[in-house]
């Protein structure tokens, strides 16, 4: 943690040489100058009085804003803190490698309310928010005009980092031991993949970030040297520490009422959750099985059995249209037959009749026009005749190609119907195991209503669980984490024990002279993490044997980083 930058407006003295001129002329800061930026980086992270705000304004009226801005460097993050004075409303905002997003934007009046949604926010980034507290931690370095804004810079980094040094230390480690169980010491001779190669570089690099920080908290707990035990005060906080390590310095009904609303809504979580899941693998199972044998049937509508009887009904109209038509056309090809006959005939009769008469006169020239006279007759007869049921075997092919004309057109329009009908429902062609595919398609519809039933229970179901203080069981689950073994069967029991112990010492949590607990706090969890850092690194020099010096180890970071792109191109060609 580092301040890169302060920018101050509105101010009673001269504040451009933030703003011109780098960090680097901050910190070299003294005297007057001195007290007056460390009492600025204060006021804008945690507030000024009506008197203090009456005391740093500008009197003079002709800047009208009163503002500061702060710029918090740490290790994967930066932090902007801007304040204005006048109306008391503060912003924060956070920047990283993902961009930068608001944490907090609205009023902050110490002694406040807002105050309070604003301090929750400093204590989970800082050790200390008390300003009295950090002014006589470092009153000495600042009273000593000799001294440099940076060295008192250094003891402010000192008491307010190690929060969240610790918290992202604890990062490290657990991201540590997650990359070291995947990476064995055999992979180490696997010398060209890739994976094992980013494993080892992961390696390495945290096994830099874990020296670095283990020397920075070594000579941080030097500079706190002065920081004592806490003593045992009475015989109840004995009792207390001893049977509740991890709890005795937290409200005893606080943790209960906590911890009781916890359990409760887990138990409710939990059966909401085995309840989804058994639905969910029901659900899962009913698509395997459309999936596997039924999903022929997805596609088809849901008309399909009334299709199936609708296809039948026109199968069997059509072939009786088209025996109508063939039988009409029988008809039509006897006609045709006979006009045939009767046309020979009336050919026949036709030559005939003036043959005879010719012989007829020869043989009795005196009958000549008698003959004659009769044999036209005969002929006009015959030809009358004949043209007479010519025109009726007409006629009846005319009616019978008429009918034949609407069959056709039923017929088109029938396997119009029927096409339509195929295109529909596919499986109507497949007519041998109609049958079968009728209850496969009942059995289909059946396992689609209860995967949607399902669905329909799955979604109200996480709408509940939705409906459940997800947010504040995450908060006290986080706030108890390593502290509460949540399946302890008589937690409960052991909570409740602890809540009567401490009503018997009159207090709860911290008495007024514990308030500088949290340094006290931060040493011993500073020492704890030490031992697991060390813990850490003979792991990791066990697995990857680096070099000893952290020269050498920077050298062999970048030496790794430039093998593993060269085998990344390797592979790429």
């Amino acid at each position: 943690m580092i301040i890169q930058n302060i920018s101050l407006t509105g101010f009673n003295t001269d504040t451009t040489l933030t703003d011109s001129q780098n960090a680097h002329s901050l910190v070299s800061l003294r005297g007057e100058q001195k007290i007056y930026f460390f009492e600025s980086i204060l006021a804008i992270l945690f507030g000024m009085t009506a008197e203090e705000k009456q005391h740093y304004r500008n009197p003079s009226g002709d800047i009208k804003t009163h503002t500061g801005r702060l710029t918090l460097k740490f290790d994967t993050f930066t932090l902007y803190v801007e304040r204005d004075f006048e109306t008391d409303i503060i912003a924060v905002m956070s920047e990283s490698e993902k961009g930068i997003k608001p944490v907090y934007q609205g009023k902050d009046i110490p002694g406040s309310d807002d105050h309070n949604a604003y301090q929750e926010l400093m204590e989970s980034v800082f050790t200390l928010v008390d300003k009295q507290a950090i002014r006589e931690l470092c009153k000495e370095r600042l009273q000593n005009e000799s001294v440099p804004l940076g060295d008192v810079l250094e003891i402010f980094y000192t008491y307010m980092r190690p929060k969240y040094t610790i918290a992202y230390m604890e990062r490290i480690l657990q991201r540590t031991g997650h990359v070291l169980t995947r990476f064995q010491a055999s992979d180490a001779r696997n010398g060209r993949d890739t994976l094992v190669l980013k494993n080892k570089l992961n390696l390495l690099k945290d096994l830099r970030i874990l020296t670095q920080a283990q020397n920075q908290i070594a000579r941080d707990l030097e500079k706190m040297g002065h920081i004592k035990p806490k003593k045992q005060e009475d015989s109840v906080d004995h009792i207390l520490k001893q049977r509740f390590p991890t709890l005795y310095t937290f409200n005893a009904e606080t943790v209960y009422n906590e911890a009781q609303l916890f359990l409760e809504k887990q138990a409710v979580y939990r059966r909401y959750q085995k309840t989804l899941n058994d639905l969910m693998a029901r659900k899962a199972s009913l698509k395997k099985l459309i999936h596997t044998k039924l999903i022929a049937y997805s596609n088809l509508p849901d008309t399909f059995e009334e299709d199936f009887h609708t296809y039948q009904e026109l199968t069997l109209d059509l072939a009786d249209e088209k025996n109508s038509y063939d039988k009409f056309n029988m008809r039509i090809s006897d006609n045709q037959e006979q006009i045939n006959r009767l046309k020979k005939m009336r050919m026949i009769l036709a030559l005939s009749i003036p043959a005879l008469l010719l012989l007829l006169i020869i043989f009795f020239p005196q009958l000549t026009f008698g003959l004659a006279t009769a044999s036209v007759a005969a002929l006009v007869s015959i030809i009358f005749l004949y043209k007479l049921q010519l025109d009726s075997r007409r006629r009846e092919i005319d009616f019978f190609q008429e009918k034949q004309f609407r069959i056709r057109t039923r017929i088109k329009s029938i396997e119009e119907k029927i096409y339509r009908l195929r295109e529909k429902s596919f499986l109507l062609d497949d007519l041998r195991l109609i049958d079968s595919h009728i209850e496969n398609f009942h059995n289909y519809k059946k396992t689609q209503k209860s995967i949607n039933l399902l669905s329909k229970k799955i979604t109200q179901i996480k709408t509940e669980i939705s409906e459940l203080p997800l947010a504040e069981m995450e908060r006290i689950d986080k706030k108890y984490k390593d502290k509460i073994d949540w399946n302890r069967a008589d937690l409960l029991s052991y909570l409740k024990t602890f809540k009567t112990i401490q009503s018997q010492t009159g207090k709860k949590g911290f008495t007024a002279a514990e308030k500088n607990d949290p340094l006290r706090e931060a040493a011993e969890q500073y020492s704890h993490l030490l031992v697991k850092i060390e813990e850490m690194r003979q792991k990791l020099i066990g697995k990857v044997q680096p070099p000893t010096t952290n020269g050498e180890l920077d050298v062999a970071i970048k030496s790794l980083e430039r093998f593993i792109r060269h085998t990344q191109l390797e592979n790429l060609n």
